[in-house]
């Protein structure tokens, strides 16, 4: 099948629909987290400021729970980047032989514009995400 490598141009889209999905309910626990700290007066409570504890103890913040952050960013910006790249381990890629050039360029291109995309996007996430992190946190204190 000639166009099933096209398919490969869905994924940084599935990775910033996975990336949002996290984020969210990584929100929502936060949101939870608290609410518990502020008002629980039973275990959940004493966790919920232990953890904020933990995280205020040095000169800047330290997430305790960053390494999911790390791997749902880190992961959607590699393969991003591979798809990026498969124009150059895949030559055909853009090369129809037949066809109009600036089809070949779209289609060579399209590899490309998928994978900034899915970076730019990715990074996007992010710093929306840590904006309502900090709202959050702002109004636990």
């Amino acid at each position: 099948m000639p166009g099933a490598l096209y398919v490969l141009l869905l994924i940084p889209a599935a990775c910033l629909y996975v990336d949002l999905m996290c984020r969210h309910l990584t929100l929502r626990i936060m949101v939870v987290g608290t609410f518990l700290r502020l008002k629980g007066q039973d275990e959940e409570g004493e966790y919920e400021r232990f953890v904020a504890e933990i995280r205020g103890k040095k000169r800047k913040k330290v997430n305790v729970f960053a390494l999911e952050d790390w791997a749902l960013e880190w992961s959607t910006i590699v393969l991003s980047l591979l798809i990026m790249g498969i124009v150059l381990v895949v030559p055909e890629i853009g090369r129809t032989g037949g066809g109009a050039p600036c089809a070949d360029w779209v289609r060579h291109y399209s590899f490309v514009f998928s994978g900034c995309a899915g970076i730019a996007l990715s990074f996007l996430i992010r710093l929306r995400y840590f904006r309502r992190w900090e709202k959050i946190e702002k109004h636990g204190h």
